[in-house]
């Protein structure tokens, strides 16, 4: 059983973490934290000014230029990222708590997903102990050369509001494992958790100016990051459209960019599929953490010799989901993270109803009085989808499944490649020889086989095709490449 404690929620304003030293933003502007569930305030964070984001960058800089981090030994690094594994593992609940209060994802599965978050320091710490050069011969005796990879520097480091701690995990350990700096900028409707794992980070004994956090819109704080000259390289996961920005913007100072974006993921299942564990995954692909995930199997794909079988089992799964308050251990289906965010997803409904498609299930906000006040949104299964149709193509981030039939191996990968998204992918079928010809072909970057969601995003990293992604994989994507040729005789 998850623990919880309401007094985990902080008086605000909470400050953010700038060269080693927690702080209030310069002329005290702050912003609100407002619960998905009953859209009261919780709490208010500390919102970073152009000084403060300079100030950060220039912490970040000075850390990287002449601090120990870059210099320390690959297992000192590596000591301190497990023991931040160690300190998330002892406030899980804690983080639990506090994300299921910030953005509506149920404290059970919130907990789960927290152990990506604890394997990813584990992960990365052996990386930090497990970086070889590549040595070459050139010439037996005269010459030899060798390659290595070297920390990029100041990295700033954005991430998404569906699943911070994670998340920040993730990118962190990566990033500080080769001995960079950052800059991490949360998305204002989830940071709460992001600014614990900063106390943890400390408490781990990561240097002063290591890790810094800045909290605000991506329009102040997000593009003081990109343009600040200090900043080496800018890393983002979020939509397409943000990317964009991203990449315009830190064009003008030539800086490293990846990029993780937007998806709209084909869910796969052919005639002779196991029918009632496609059932379940294609429900937990499309509406686990209210559809809020970016490879979310948001397009299933059915064989039409069982389709009306499979949609059968999955509108009844889906029917039988419990939604409610996210700090419950049992709610299964939580809010979405703004009221902004479920209006976004109601006007997707309209649009799927109003281009023809056949709603089977749900699509409404719930009036009953434990959730009405909550950004709620019943899930919606739409069959008769269309590869025309909007709910086809366009991601739209939240619990929306457009079901859809084929009629052989053609037919099902043309749907399935005919979307400007390349993120991920899944097939189902008990024929070997066609799952694994079928992931191939498919035009994504992550492929689930008889399954759903990796299990092992660490250590088998993915970058998007097409519109899903810019850039390397892994933590080699925060670093540069030098190769040193050696001369051995005279």
């Amino acid at each position: 059983m998850v623990k919880t404690d309401p007094r985990w929620i902080e008086a605000g304003p909470r400050p953010m973490l700038i060269g080693g030293k927690w702080r209030t933003a310069e002329g005290s502007k702050t912003f609100k934290v407002i619960s998905p569930f009953t859209n009261e305030p919780l709490t208010t964070i500390s919102e970073a000014s152009a000084s403060d984001v300079d100030a950060a960058v220039r912490a970040a800089r000075t850390a990287f230029d002449s601090g120990p981090w870059p210099r320390m030994s690959p297992n000192q690094r590596a000591d301190i990222l497990a023991k931040v594994g160690r300190l998330i593992e002892r406030e899980r609940d804690r983080l639990a708590y506090i994300e299921a209060a910030d953005m509506g994802k149920p404290i059970s599965g919130g907990y789960a997903h927290l152990q990506q978050g604890i394997f990813a320091w584990d992960y990365f710490a052996g990386k930090a102990r497990d970086q070889a050069e590549e040595v070459v011969r050139v010439a037996a005796g005269s010459h030899f050369n060798y390659r290595m990879h070297e920390p990029v520097g100041v990295v700033a480091e954005i991430i998404p509001w569906n699943g911070p701690a994670v998340s920040a995990s993730q990118k962190l350990s990566a990033i500080l494992c080769t001995g960079n700096t950052v800059v991490l900028k949360p998305s204002v409707e989830s940071s709460l958790s992001v600014l614990v794992l900063g106390e943890l980070l400390m408490e781990a004994g990561i240097p002063e100016g290591v890790v810094n956090i800045v909290c605000g819109p991506g329009a102040t704080v997000g593009d003081a990051l990109l343009l600040h000259e200090g900043v080496n390289m800018v890393s983002l996961t979020g939509s397409v459209e943000t990317g964009r920005h991203v990449m315009e913007l830190a064009a003008a100072g030539l800086k490293r960019v990846a990029l993780e974006l937007g998806g709209k993921n084909p869910n796969i299942v052919f005639g002779d599929a196991d029918l009632d564990a496609a059932a379940m995954w294609a429900g937990i692909a499309a509406f686990s953490n209210a559809g809020q995930v970016c490879v979310s199997g948001s397009r299933l794909l059915i064989d039409e010799k069982v389709y009306d079988d499979l949609l059968k089992k999955v509108v009844e799964q889906t029917r039988a989901l419990k939604m409610g308050d996210p700090i419950d251990e049992s709610t299964q289906l939580g809010p979405l993270v703004s009221r902004k965010q479920r209006d976004r997803v109601l006007e997707y409904v309209r649009i799927g109803v109003a281009e023809g498609a056949r709603l089977v299930y749900g699509g409404d906000a719930p009036t009953e009085p434990a959730l009405s006040r909550g950004n709620f949104v019943r899930p919606a299964i739409f069959d008769g989808v269309t590869p025309e149709m909007r709910i086809a193509r366009e991601e739209i981030f939240g619990p929306v499944l457009s079901v859809m039939r084929f009629h052989d191996e053609n037919d099902a990968l043309a749907l399935a490649n005919g979307v400007e998204f390349g993120l991920a992918g899944a097939v189902w079928t008990s024929d070997i020889q066609r799952a694994l010809r079928v992931a191939g072909r498919i035009d994504a970057g992550q492929i689930y086989v008889n399954g759903y969601y990796s299990p092992a995003m660490s250590e088998s990293p993915a970058v998007g095709h097409k519109q899903s992604g810019v850039g390397e994989a892994g933590y080699l994507k925060y670093t540069v490449p030098k190769t040193v040729f050696v001369r051995l005789v005279s």
